[in-house]
């Protein structure tokens, strides 16, 4: 699976696009578009990224800034994220939007071995140019949320630090959808590294037999300030 999130606060842009999965463009809070993922052209997602959806016209260069930060499980499977600054333009109604902003992209690799019944997903552009990517996956018959394989990475621009635990807790609101999140990334022999996020905007789309929940959220890493996505994905 291939594909790509940015998130323009200044403008109210956000926009996450995933072959396999969906699609969804916010305008501050407003959904303007959402679907299938299978119109990303993903020719050359670490260059460009662009979307054609509900009569929304999507379309960004990215340079690259950090990366790739690399994710792998048994479960999980492996994905590359690499970090850019994303310039282009959004059109609808006959007006555009000019776009100037951090974008992740995502490469998948080899897919988890085994059935999965639920996927999360992670990506945070942190404002010092440092990447976190997240990756989690409960097997089909799992008896909870302790069954979950998760892996997590956080790059900078000196090194990729390695993570021997990894902890995420999310709160719902009444309707069953993510509002909060609390993170907790353990080295062997220090203490917990706290990221913390609250949502942006929001919104669940239906694609086949998937219901594809994406939210960004407000992040916070020990203080740092950053901007990513959130996603559970799980059959419906």
């Amino acid at each position: 699976m291939s594909g790509f999130d940015l998130a323009d606060p200044e403008r109210g842009v956000f926009a996450a696009a995933h072959q396999e999965s969906a699609a969804i463009v916010f305008d501050h809070e407003r959904v303007v578009a959402a679907g299938p993922g299978d119109g990303i052209d993903a020719a050359s997602l670490t260059e460009r990224g662009a979307l054609e959806l509900d009569g929304v016209a999507l379309e960004v260069e990215m340079s690259a800034l950090e990366g790739p930060l690399r994710l792998a499980g048994e479960l999980t499977g492996e994905t590359e994220l690499t970090l850019s600054q994303a310039i282009g333009a959004m059109r609808r109604d006959r007006t555009e939007t000019e776009i100037a902003c951090l974008a992740v992209s995502e490469q998948s690799g080899t897919e988890g071995i085994g059935e999965v019944e639920l996927r999360r997903s992670i990506a945070i552009a942190f404002a010092d140019g440092s990447l976190l990517g997240l990756r989690a996956a409960r097997p089909a018959g799992a008896a909870g949320h302790g069954e979950e394989e998760v892996v997590v990475a956080l790059s900078d621009a000196e090194e990729q630090a390695p993570f021997s635990q990894a902890l995420l807790s999310t709160e719902y609101d009444q309707h069953g959808r993510h509002r909060r999140a609390n993170l907790e990334l353990w080295r062997d022999g220090e203490g917990p590294l706290r990221v913390a996020g609250s949502i942006v905007c929001g919104a669940a789309v239906e694609v086949g037999e998937l219901l594809v929940e994406t939210a960004f959220f407000h992040w916070s890493l020990d203080g740092r300030p950053g901007l990513g996505r959130y996603e559970i994905v799980r059959r419906s």
